[in-house]
């Protein structure tokens, strides 16, 4: 098949399937870079629920730990009988022991928990200042990208420009040389012209052949001869001309 020959019904129909399957393969590799995207934002949430979880195991077991050393919950009498504590209308010295003991206890699980939240508290704030770490890091690194695409489009752009510059200044000693040479031709015409008028007015005929290779811009090659029957006649492009020659 030729160029510009119209393409047959087949090759059409092929050209047009490729097509479509271009367009098919380019959605799909946008879907499949979305689909890698959001697999990685998955990960990092599955990353940090492993994260909490296992945080919040080690409470839990630290909490049934504390929990099993302690036999259970607090006695509820010991915070009501706590004002008889502080009175001397005790009982006996025994009773009191007991109660002194309970209380510490009491304060002792009550520091224990305390520490324990605090320690919670902390690893949370920790695990928010990670996140707050990693999405600072993704906008800069997204920020970087944008600098770096927007830099090379400024270089392709500028070196468009520049391409474009040099184009237009090729174009147009183009077309100086082009005039050049349009004025040249009408001045070789207008002396192929006045050459024929001074064959004509001696009344020779001539047969002028000019030659339209030139050799550069500045200086046109030809040549032009006139037969006038058994003598030549010899004729320069300035208009001058020799003796008849036998």
């Amino acid at each position: 098949m030729s160029v510009g020959q119209p393409l047959d019904a087949e090759t059409a129909a092929l050209v047009t399937e490729l097509r479509q399957m271009k367009a098919e393969l380019l959605a799909d590799g946008n879907l499949l870079k979305e689909l890698n995207r959001q697999n990685e934002e998955m990960d990092a949430q599955i990353e940090e629920l492993t994260l909490s979880e296992r945080n919040l195991r080690s409470d839990l077991a630290e909490l049934q730990e504390i929990e099993h050393r302690h036999q259970g919950q607090l006695p509820i009498d010991t915070l009501r009988n706590l004002d008889h504590v502080l009175e001397y209308e005790a009982d006996s010295q025994e009773k009191v022991r007991q109660n002194a003991v309970t209380l510490r206890l009491m304060a002792h699980e009550l520091l224990l928990r305390t520490i324990m939240n605090e320690r919670v508290a902390v690893r949370e704030l920790a695990s928010q200042e990670a996140q707050f770490e990693r999405d600072c890091n993704d906008a800069m690194r997204a920020r970087k990208l944008l600098a770096d695409e927007v830099e090379r489009m400024a270089r392709q752009c500028e070196g468009g420009m520049l391409k474009k510059r040099d184009l237009y200044n090729e174009l147009e000693s183009m077309h100086r040389e082009q005039e050049e040479l349009d004025a040249e031709i009408r001045l070789i015409e207008a002396a192929i012209f006045r050459m024929k008028l001074s064959a004509q007015h001696i009344g020779a005929p001539v047969n002028i052949g000019y030659s339209g290779a030139v050799a550069s811009v500045s200086a046109p090659a030809f040549s032009m001869s006139a037969a006038w029957d058994s003598e030549e006649l010899i004729i320069d492009p300035l208009g001058g001309r020799d003796a008849p020659r036998c």
